[in-house]
C-alpha cells in the first residue's frame, strides 16, 4: 500500500509500505519511521500503524492533539483507505495506488460512485458516469479542434452550469497562457480578464486548481480572482507528452453557488480524456497541413544551381542561417531566386518536416491581406461567410515566407510586428488569442531604407525582420551561373515538351552570356521555355531565341540613337539603366505590357509596379 502525506492541504510526499515495514511510527522525532518535524501540532511520537489479527490498524500513541477521521477523534481502529486521517496540521491518506498529482483532491476510484450517490445536493455518481459517457460518445466523432471544443463546452454547460468557461493555450517556456476559447453563459460573466496567478501556478506545478469558495480561501482581496468577483473556480491542465498544452477553467460568479468536490473529480477525469483526444486531433490537422504543403512544395520545387563565387557566398550565408530560428531578410532584384533561398533555409532547418507557407504580399489586395495572414471569424466583415484559418496559424511550428514584404500595407505592419514579438495571433472579429511558433523569412526587391524615409515601411519592423540578411546577386553579376542554369531549364522543358535537346550551340551560348538579363533567372527560364517550344533537334540554336535576346533590335551598331543612349547609361545608376531598358521593350511592343512582361521574364503586376514607381504608368 501507499501512504500519502499532506501538510496544510498541500501534497508533501508518498511512501510505499510493505508488510516488513510494519509497525510504522509517525511523529515529529527523527526516530520515527515517518518523521514530520515541520508540523508543530504533531507530538514527538504521535501514532503508529500496526498489523494485528490479519488486520492493519492505526493507533494513537498518546498524542496531545489526537487522530481524527471523519471529524471524530479515535484511539484505535481499522486502517481506512482513501480517507483523510488528520494528525496536527497534516493529514494522511492510505491508498492502494501511487499518488496522482491533482491539487487539493484525493484519489478517486469506483468507491467515489458509492460516496456521491449518498449526497443529495451534490453531483451524483450516476450523473458523472452519464456525463462522461455522453461526452465521450460525442467528442470521438469530432474531426477538428473547433468541433471538439464546441461539443465539450455544450456538455459542460448542461452539467456544471458555469457562468464562464475558458480554454487557454499555454507556452510553458515563457510561463504564459492566452485565451483560445471562451464562453460567457450568463449576464454576470461579461468579464474580459482572467487570473494570471492561477494559470501560472498550473504551468509551474502541473497540478489542477480547485477553489470551492474564493471569499473563504483567498484572503488577499488585491488578487485578480477576488476583484473580478469570482465565487468558485476549477481549472485543470491538459497534457501532451508530460508537457502542459492547455488549461480548461470553469468559473462561477454567484455567491449562492459553489462547485462541489465531486464536480472537480469529474473535470479531472475529463481533462485526461481530452488530453489524448486533443493530441490526436492536432496530429491529424498537422499531417493534413503538411500533406497539402508537401504537394505544393513538390510542384514548385526549384533547386539553387550555380558555382559562381557570389552564388557560393550566398549559399554559405544560407547554411549559417538555416539551423537557427531567427528571422531572415532576403534582398535582391526580381527573379534572382529569393524564394529558392527561402525554401533552402527551410529545408536545412530543424523545421524541415513542418509546413512552409508562402505569401506574396504584392499579389494580395490590401483589403484581404489581414485575413490571409491572421484569419477571420464568420461574419466579421462583408463576405466572411465562413470561419477561416490564417496562414500564420497554418504555419505553426514551421516557416512563413513573406515575399515582397515591402508591399505589405503600412497599417498591417504593426500587427505583424506584434506577432514577431509575442507569437500571438488575433483573428479578425475574434476576442480569442492564439499562440503559434512560426519562423518568418521575408524577401524584398525594394530599398527598404528608402521606404522607411518615405514613411511607407516601419523602421521597427525592418530591424525585427533583418536580424540576418542575405543578398541574392543579379544574374548579370554571376556570369558563371548562366549556362548551368540554362542547361537545367533546357533539360527540364525538353522532358516536359517531349523534345530531345541536350545542349546549346556555341552561338547560343555566346548569346546567353552577352545578355544583361534584367529579368534575371525568371527571364532566362522564360527564354529557354519559348526556345524549346519552337526549336527542333537535339542542339538548341541561337535562331530559336526571341529577338530581344538576339539583340537585332537593340544593337548599338545598328542604331546610332541607342549607341548614344548606351554611352549615357554608362554613367547612370543601375535602376536608371533598368528603367531605360524596360521602356525600350515597351516601345518595341507598342506598349503591350503583357508581351513586354513576357519578354522581360517578370509578371505583369511587377511591371506595373515598376512603371508606377517611375511615374510611367
Amino acid at each position: 500500500m501507499y501512504l500519502h502525506v499532506f501538510f496544510k492541504n498541500e501534497y508533501y510526499q508518498t511512501i510505499k509500505i510493505g508488510e516488513k515495514d510494519l509497525p510504522l511510527t509517525i511523529g515529529r522525532s527523527e526516530e520515527n519511521s515517518l518523521s514530520l518535524p515541520f508540523d508543530d501540532m504533531i507530538s514527538r511520537r504521535h501514532a503508529r500503524v500496526i498489523r494485528q489479527e490479519k488486520e492493519t490498524q492505526i493507533e494513537d500513541c498518546g498524542s496531545k492533539n489526537g487522530i481524527h477521521i471523519d471529524g471524530k477523534k479515535i484511539h484505535k481502529q481499522s486502517l481506512p483507505y482513501e480517507k483523510k486521517i488528520g494528525i496536527g496540521s497534516s493529514f494522511l491518506v492510505f491508498s492502494s495506488e501511487p499518488y496522482k498529482e491533482i491539487k487539493k483532491t484525493l484519489h478517486f476510484d469506483s468507491k467515489i460512485i458509492e460516496k456521491t450517490a449518498k449526497l443529495g445536493k451534490e453531483l451524483a455518481g450516476e450523473k458523472i458516469l452519464s456525463f462522461l459517457y455522453t461526452l465521450s460518445d460525442r467528442i470521438t466523432s469530432c474531426e477538428t479542434e473547433d468541433e471538439l471544443w464546441k461539443a465539450v463546452f455544450a456538455e459542460l454547460k448542461v452539467l456544471f452550469r458555469p457562468d464562464r468557461m475558458i480554454y487557454f493555450e499555454t507556452d510553458t517556456a515563457r510561463k504564459k497562457a492566452v485565451i483560445r476559447k471562451r464562453a460567457d453563459l450568463s449576464l454576470t460573466s461579461s468579464r474580459q480578464g482572467f487570473s494570471r496567478s492561477v494559470t501560472q501556478e498550473i504551468i509551474a506545478s502541473g497540478k489542477a486548481v480547485y477553489i470551492r469558495n474564493v471569499i473563504e480561501e483567498c484572503q488577499d482581496k488585491t488578487k485578480t480572482i477576488s476583484r473580478m468577483g469570482i465565487s468558485s473556480l476549477m481549472a485543470v491542465p491538459l497534457f501532451h507528452q508530460k508537457e502542459i498544452k492547455g488549461i480548461l477553467q470553469l468559473e462561477l460568479f454567484q455567491l449562492s453557488h459553489c462547485f462541489a468536490e465531486q464536480e472537480f473529480f469529474a473535470l479531472c477525469i475529463l481533462s485526461r480524456m481530452l488530453s489524448g483526444l486533443l493530441k490526436d486531433i492536432k496530429t491529424i490537422e498537422r499531417i493534413r497541413t503538411q500533406n497539402e504543403c508537401a504537394v505544393e512544395n513538390t510542384v514548385r520545387q526549384h533547386p539553387i544551381i550555380g558555382k559562381d563565387i557570389k552564388t557560393r557566398e550566398c549559399l554559405e550565408w544560407v547554411k549559417k542561417a538555416a539551423p537557427t530560428h531567427t528571422t531572415v531578410l532576403i534582398t535582391g532584384e526580381s527573379g534572382t531566386g529569393k524564394e529558392c533561398v527561402a525554401r533552402m533555409i527551410h529545408a536545412l532547418s530543424p523545421r524541415k518536416d513542418k509546413p512552409l507557407i508562402i505569401i506574396n504580399c504584392a499579389s494580395i489586395p490590401e483589403q484581404i491581406m489581414e485575413s490571409e495572414l491572421f484569419g477571420h471569424e464568420k461574419g466579421s466583415f462583408t463576405g466572411a461567410i465562413a470561419k477561416r484559418m490564417g496562414k500564420l496559424q497554418a504555419a505553426d511550428m514551421g516557416t512563413l515566407f513573406l515575399d515582397e514584404i515591402g508591399e505589405m500595407p503600412f497599417t498591417l505592419q504593426a500587427k505583424l510586428l506584434r506577432f514577431l514579438e509575442e507569437g500571438e495571433i488575433h483573428p479578425i472579429g475574434s476576442n480569442e488569442c492564439r499562440l503559434a511558433d512560426v519562423r518568418i523569412i521575408a524577401a524584398t526587391n525594394k530599398n527598404l531604407s528608402k521606404a522607411i524615409a518615405e514613411k511607407s515601411f516601419r523602421e521597427d519592423l525592418f530591424y525585427r525582420i533583418s536580424v540576418f540578411q542575405i543578398n541574392c546577386p543579379p544574374l548579370r553579376e554571376r556570369k558563371g551561373d548562366i549556362i548551368p542554369i540554362a542547361l537545367y531549364y533546357l533539360k527540364q522543358f525538353s522532358f516536359l515538351l517531349g523534345k530531345e535537346f541536350n545542349d546549346f550551340s556555341e552561338e547560343a551560348r555566346r548569346l546567353l552570356l552577352s545578355h544583361s538579363w534584367p529579368g534575371n533567372i525568371r527571364e532566362l527560364k522564360n527564354v529557354i521555355e519559348r526556345a524549346c517550344i519552337i526549336g527542333e533537334g537535339d542542339i538548341l540554336e541561337a535562331a530559336f531565341f526571341s529577338d530581344h535576346l538576339k539583340g537585332d533590335f537593340f544593337s548599338p551598331a545598328l542604331n546610332p540613337l541607342l549607341k548614344k543612349h548606351d554611352e549615357i547609361q554608362a554613367h547612370s545608376s543601375l535602376e536608371q539603366r533598368e528603367q531605360d531598358y524596360i521602356l525600350r521593350i515597351l516601345e518595341q511592343t507598342n506598349q503591350n505590357k503583357t508581351r513586354a512582361a513576357q519578354l522581360l521574364g517578370i509578371t505583369r503586376k511587377t511591371l506595373y509596379s515598376k512603371l508606377k514607381r517611375w511615374n510611367c504608368a
